[in-house]
């Protein structure tokens, strides 16, 4: 059987409209996975067509071989025209650059495409291609052929893959049944607030908090939380009183705090002394940092306090968000993406996926450059491949702590585990948090040996981060953005070529 796409193809006048709509039409793709066959109906049409949406694929013609500022401006005007009208239906839409074989062939352009058909993406949020009109390269077409019916018709899960996603489930539902049978006892009140008591010290201002790391008790616990950070003479946190520890306030750490506590029972100090604008003080916690004690601990006791935190991260996966970055406001920052300047805010998961596949993208061609220009081209090989990314199902935004190691978890002296440091929490893919805990190159393997268990997650990101992890300060900026980011106007005035 043979399944019709029909395809519809606008663009200027010369702009290779015609001569691709030739080599589509009647054209018959056989699609691998399934054996499937579809022939593609191709015929032009314009954007004023008020039949527009009745094809199953439309394709926005941008004439690579023109000037590349009209080149920018013209997918502009495309991306605006989508989002303004056809928002909802942009999955129809890829916007191809033909003629991309007449194009000098030492430009970037023609060396990395991937780069520029990510950056086309990231702004515009339409699937994006280039093909060849004078050697009429298949490999382009066919490329461009199996995003279209993919699309049109999505692959059934194979046997295999129900059998497999099956299994994960069960797995999972195990390991969450094992996890709360061994897991240590959480007081029912534990995020329960409770008002300050009289003993508290009275702390105006920042400068009278500060003030209060000068006294003995303060400089003694300092001087030993720093003996566990690996050569430093200082650590972040000071004991101001007997009951509470300061340090400096990170932009969101004390409303995600607040958050936490209020939306699930994991145990999170309580922050104390709110009019305060760039101290952030809490509950001190009498016990030990996970990572003073961890070896210490019988490999049973290693495996509660690791069905401990498998709850923990089941109760923060448990609240979503349509919108990626922090809690409050959406923004990108943190160690594990660039902590001196901001991304975002993204609209949704896909705007966030399309960032990170021209970020670590960019980052994959520099390293290439920079091997083509010390070792010759000999050594450096082809330009790089665009880089695999997580499934579209693997996207869902969870809410995450961003940053999960030893040093960030207390053992109370009652045998309670507390969680700290929430300042690089936010909603993102469940792989993240993984991410975020292999960064730990150099803790102990007893610890690393449950990082699976705890996230549980099967995707494997590490060749994507490594080129995310060094390039997250393309696109940022020093200042938050007020609006929604990328911004289409954008394109117009950004030179990248």
């Amino acid at each position: 059987m043979v399944i019709d796409v029909r395809v519809a193809i606008t663009g200027p006048p010369e702009s290779g409209r015609t001569t691709l709509c030739k080599r589509l039409k009647d054209r018959i793709h056989v699609r691998v996975n399934d054996g499937q066959h579809f022939c593609l109906r191709a015929h032009e049409t314009n954007l004023e067509d008020p039949s527009l949406l009745e094809s199953d694929a439309l394709l926005l013609i941008v004439d690579l071989h023109k000037d590349m500022k009209d080149v920018k401006n013209l997918v502009a005007d495309y991306g605006e025209f989508v989002k303004s009208t056809y928002w909802e239906q942009r999955k129809m839409f890829r916007i191809i650059g033909t003629k991309h074989d007449k194009l000098d062939p030492e430009s970037k352009i023609v060396k990395y495409p991937g780069f520029f058909t990510t950056w086309f993406t990231m702004y515009t949020s339409l699937s994006c291609h280039f093909v060849g009109t004078v050697t009429h390269d298949e490999s382009a077409i066919e490329e461009m052929c199996v995003s279209i019916v993919n699309q049109f018709r999505p692959t059934k899960p194979s046997v295999s893959s129900q059998v497999h996603k099956a299994f994960s489930q069960i797995r999972s539902w195990g390991l969450d049944m094992i996890a709360s049978i061994f897991s240590l006892p959480i007081p029912s009140n534990v995020n329960q607030d409770t008002p300050d008591s009289d003993d508290l010290p009275v702390i105006p201002d920042d400068n009278a908090a500060w003030e209060l790391i000068k006294t003995p008790e303060s400089i003694a616990f300092n001087k030993h939380q720093a003996s566990f950070t690996r050569g430093h003479n200082w650590a972040p946190t000071h004991k101001i009183a007997p009951s509470l520890v300061l340090k400096e306030l990170h932009h969101f750490e004390r409303f995600n705090n607040i958050f936490v506590r209020a939306h699930t029972n994991i145990p999170v100090p309580q922050p104390r002394y709110l009019h305060l604008k760039e101290s952030l003080v809490t509950d001190f916690i009498p016990g030990k940092m996970l990572l003073e004690c961890w070896d210490s601990f019988s490999l049973f006791y290693q495996f509660r306090i690791a069905c401990t935190l498998r709850k923990y991260v089941s109760q923060l996966r448990r609240i979503t968000s349509d919108r990626p970055g922090s809690i409050g406001q959406g923004l990108v920052r943190g160690q594990l993406f660039y902590p001196h300047a901001w991304n975002g805010p993204f609209r949704d998961a896909e705007q966030f996926c399309n960032w990170m596949a021209h970020t670590a993208y960019t980052e994959r061609v520099y390293q290439y450059m920079h091997l083509r220009s010390f070792k010759g081209p000999e050594a450096a090989g082809s330009p790089p491949c665009l880089l695999n990314l997580p499934p579209e199902h693997e996207w869902n935004l969870v809410l995450t702590h961003g940053d999960l190691s030893l040093s960030n978890a207390i053992l109370s002296d009652d045998g309670v585990l507390w969680i700290i440091d929430w300042a690089d929490s936010g909603f993102y893919p469940p792989w993240i948090e993984s991410q975020a805990m292999e960064r730990y190159t150099w803790a102990p393997e007893s610890w690393r040996r449950w990082f699976s268990f705890i996230v549980d997650t099967s995707v494997d990101t590490t060749k994507l981060w490594s080129h995310m992890e060094c390039a997250g300060g393309i696109c940022s900026t020093c200042f938050p953005r007020e609006d929604y980011w990328p911004n289409t106007e954008e394109i117009r005035r950004i030179t990248v070529w």
